[in-house]
């Protein structure tokens, strides 16, 4: 009896510590923050031990993986025949493992990845909302917690000038700049209004449309992002609602109060003045020195519509292969963007086919219940984010599009 209790105990530590770490690699590679995420050792203990685990459970169809990743293979060959320019088989292997690393996660625990990932996002997100109000209150002591944190922070967010004071410590990103906008346990605002997007729409999926305790904690952490990105994906999300029959007077109510508070609201900095901004930006082709580097940064609708010129003249994907045309450029320009990065690594078709199993997993297997126009709304929502933030350069755009292949009676 007593050898019985004791290997049901260790099985309890044995499993929490597996969930841990699984946790700890998902968040880890998520907010993208730590000094380690992209890191070859990081990188390979992540995937031989989430293939481990992945292995035993036996749940998930692995062919679709290898799929993709003969996929990338293939347009990677392709580019670097017709580019003739540099290759990094580092890089290309980053990506591998990554995107390998999407896929175990969502197939681990039967399809329950999100389940149990939402709950961590949660407690993160609230952890959030609770230091924000601190950390707007005494900036100076947030700054000088630079010398704890800073050690774990990845390099690259510490390189501006503005940033100087950055750090991460899982539970809270101080961005380091004299701002009200709250980064949450992400990289930035955008970021963090980002996940809460995400996790609105997977509350919902479960739900129905209702405005529980979760989903208005999540509104909030978006309101104080301040983010252009993550108000407009809002807007779209309280449109899906209001579609809803029972709910047409809450359509009215919107349209209302955004008329009433049009020159307070849609007319301030972080809305139409800063999308004024970028399509003048994007018109008389003006990019911001770097500074920290000898490259331009283009703001996100010159970046896709750069790497949209680029695609035309070689429409198969570049893989991780630098096209001519920059090879051979002086200037480098770079940016920031997930379907704008999907668009140059993957193609037209990549992009296309990426696209189509979000909208086609939204409508088949997250809302079925719900009509077209709900649909659309809440895929704008997404697609917003997804142009906004990087997704292919960390875990969200693997971890979206292998989910919509996880059977429609698994609850997600």
């Amino acid at each position: 009896m007593e050898q019985i209790k004791s290997i049901i105990f260790y099985s309890k530590i044995n499993r929490f510590f597996e969930h841990s770490i699984i946790l700890f690699i998902s968040v880890s590679l998520f907010a993208s923050c730590f000094f380690f995420v992209d890191k070859a050792f990081f990188l390979i203990f992540s995937f031989l031990f989430l293939y481990i685990v992945f292995y035993n459970k036996n749940f998930g169809n692995s062919k679709i993986l290898i799929k993709v990743l003969l996929i990338w293979t293939l347009i990677n060959i392709l580019s670097i025949g017709f580019n003739r320019t540099t290759f990094s088989l580092i890089t290309f292997s980053g990506y591998v493992l990554r995107i390998s690393i999407g896929f175990f996660l969502v197939n681990l625990w039967n399809g329950h990845f999100w389940e149990k990932f939402e709950k961590l996002i949660f407690s993160l997100t609230f952890i959030a909302l609770i230091i924000f109000p601190f950390n707007l209150l005494f900036p100076s002591f947030f700054h000088d917690l630079k010398i704890v944190f800073q050690p774990f922070t990845h390099e690259v967010f510490l390189q501006k000038d503005a940033q100087k004071d950055f750090w991460y410590s899982f539970f809270y990103t101080h961005s380091g700049r004299d701002d009200w906008r709250n980064s949450g346990f992400m990289w930035e605002p955008g970021a963090f209004a980002m996940s809460s997007v995400i996790m609105i729409i997977y509350n919902w999926s479960k739900s129905g449309f209702f405005f529980t305790k979760r989903i208005l904690l999540y509104i909030l952490a978006i309101i104080t992002t301040v983010s252009t990105a993550g108000y407009i994906s809002l807007i779209f999300l309280l449109f899906a609602v209001s579609l809803n029959k029972k709910r047409l007077i809450f359509l009215f109510s919107i349209i209302g109060l955004l008329l009433i508070f049009n020159t307070n609201f849609i007319y301030s900095e972080f809305l139409i003045p800063k999308i004024e901004e970028y399509i003048e930006e994007t018109n008389s082709e003006i990019y911001h020195d770097q500074k920290i580097t000898d490259r331009l940064e283009a703001n996100r609708l010159s970046y896709l519509l750069i790497n949209i010129v680029k695609t035309i003249d070689y429409p198969l994907g570049f893989g991780v292969v630098e096209d001519k045309k920059s090879y051979v450029s002086s200037i480098k320009i770079v940016g920031v963007g997930g379907v704008s990065d999907i668009l140059y690594k993957w193609g037209p078709l990549g992009l296309a086919t990426f696209l189509w199993t979000i909208f086609y997993w939204i409508r088949g297997n997250l809302f079925p219940k719900y009509g077209l126009f709900q649909h659309i709304f809440i895929f704008f929502a997404l697609l917003i984010m997804f142009i906004s933030n990087p997704i292919e350069s960390n875990l969200v755009a693997s971890l979206l599009f292998f989910t919509s292949f996880i059977p429609k009676n698994i609850k997600h």
